[in-house]
């Protein structure tokens, strides 16, 4: 049943010609505006990250010996292969017209998810762990070389200059409206007004994934709990339960989007 805001809808039955494929390695969810959850597709793959820009999907594959490193998609539905590479990629972001992709130690970038460089001048020693996008900066979270300190990320306007930034908490996973800063870390989430500077414990426990769209966060686990906080994180309510979680989300073309690696669906 719908409250008119929240979610509370279960996912529906599978389909039986989708039930009867449980040998496929992955699943695709949409929701319109964060209400009804779907079983979209099956791609074989560890999706791990996803993000919306230039009117696309873009999801990206950590797991080496395939082909289809980056895949997009224009509805979150169906998805056509857009670079292939013997590497692997964890994390990916769009901002200020550029999607950002990185590996452990190294970053590409491409103006239309398609076409794709390498990213330098960033410096020696970094493990890249996380992307994202934020006022008009990419931050890049990962782990530093010796001479940085813990809890230092790489900070640029453009891809083409870095800087080192240290952030006032360390933490995995962000998201922000611009007005409203979520950090999830291994003690909980924090929401901060000021980018970290002031930080406010929301929840104890911490999400794989989360984003914001439809003035509304979204934050899923890999186990089966969905939570929704509303855009001032006044009020939330945990809204979508089934035995499939998720391990990127984002929101674009007025639905979300969830991607889940290393997915069997017998439990369905």
């Amino acid at each position: 049943m719908r409250d008119g805001y929240w979610f509370t809808e279960y996912l529906p039955p599978v389909p039986s010609q989708i039930k009867s494929d449980l040998t496929v390695t992955a699943q695709y969810r949409e929701a319109i505006i964060g209400e009804d959850w779907y079983v979209r597709d099956r791609i074989s793959g560890d999706w791990s990250s996803l993000c919306f820009g230039d009117g696309k999907f873009v999801a990206t594959n950590r797991r080496s010996g395939v082909a289809d490193k980056i895949i997009i998609s224009h509805d979150g539905i169906n998805w056509n292969s857009a670079f292939n590479s013997n590497g692997a990629f964890y994390s990916i972001c769009y901002g200020n017209g550029m999607f950002l992709a990185i590996s452990d130690n190294y970053m590409i970038k491409s103006s239309n998810g398609i076409d794709w460089v390498e990213v330098t001048n960033y410096g020696s020693g970094y493990t890249f762990t996380k992307a994202y996008y934020s006022l008009g900066d990419f931050l890049i979270l990962g782990y530093s070389p010796p001479n940085v300190p813990n809890g230092s990320i790489l900070k640029s306007s453009n891809t083409s200059s870095w800087t080192v930034w240290q952030t006032p908490i360390i933490f995995n996973q962000m998201s922000s409206n611009n007005t409203i800063w979520l950090y999830s870390g291994s003690d909980g989430i924090y929401s901060s007004p000021d980018k970290g500077s002031t930080l406010s414990i929301l929840f104890a426990t911490s999400p794989t994934c989360m984003t914001y769209g439809a003035d509304k966060f979204v934050l899923m686990s890999s186990g089966n709990s969905v939570k929704v906080v509303s855009s001032d994180t006044i009020t939330y309510k945990d809204g979508y339960n089934a035995e499939a979680g998720a391990d990127a989300v984002c929101y674009g073309n007025d639905r979300f989007v969830a991607v889940r690696k290393d997915y069997q669906s017998s439990s369905l």
